[in-house]
């Protein structure tokens, strides 16, 4: 249906198909994986979001659960809209069962990416400190769930960071003027943050 809307990439819904057909569950998601990275700008996030409700969620159960979410990952990070985004994750989440521990933290930590962009920082601390907890209570040959959680751990910290640079950049622009260059004398803890003060003033 979509191959006529796209005819430069009709070779490749094919191929899609015909994995599909053939129940090829592993190299249909490898498949999927590359076309969808490839493709998503070029698709847009309309067509993004149908290859998952028309598409993959037909034979989600049939995937590795961890690769199915970095599908849905993907996809839901391509639109535009962060409520879009989290809605398409948390509908997924419903699954938490059937995805397990490891795919479910992943997507969690997408929503948390997606809560510190648009700063929602209440709602990233106790996301990070429940993950925290079950990133220490598994080992897992998977790499995403880890590597998930720190980006949002990294995100979180360097948002915090920023904010408190400009706060103590409002309280030294209303020092005089002659007192400015001491800031980091009347503020001792920014000795610990040169380069995010520094950022910050840039």
């Amino acid at each position: 249906e979509q191959a006529a809307s796209f005819p430069e990439l009709r070779a490749a819904f094919e191929e899609l198909g015909s994995l599909y057909e053939k129940k090829l569950w592993h190299q249909l998601t490898v498949a999927l994986d590359d076309f969808l990275r490839e493709n998503r700008v070029k698709l847009g996030s309309d067509v993004a979001e149908l290859m998952y409700t028309k598409f993959i969620s037909n034979f989600e159960a049939r995937l590795n659960q961890v690769r199915l979410v970095m599908l849905v990952s993907t996809i839901g990070h391509s639109f535009n809209e962060p409520t879009k985004s989290i809605e398409l994750f948390e509908s997924v989440l419903k699954s938490r069962t059937r995805l397990g521990v490891e795919a479910s933290l992943c997507l969690d930590m997408d929503i948390t990416i997606i809560n510190v962009k648009i700063g929602n920082l209440d709602a990233v601390k106790v996301a990070l400190e429940d993950a925290k907890d079950k990133v220490t209570s598994f080992s897992s040959a998977e790499t995403v769930p880890f590597s998930k959680y720190f980006k949002a751990c990294a995100l979180y910290r360097k948002v915090r960071t920023l904010a408190f640079s400009k706060t103590i950049c409002s309280s030294e622009m209303k020092l005089p003027h002659h007192q400015r260059k001491n800031t980091n004398t009347n503020y001792p803890l920014l000795k610990n943050f040169p380069p995010a003060l520094d950022s910050f003033r840039a």
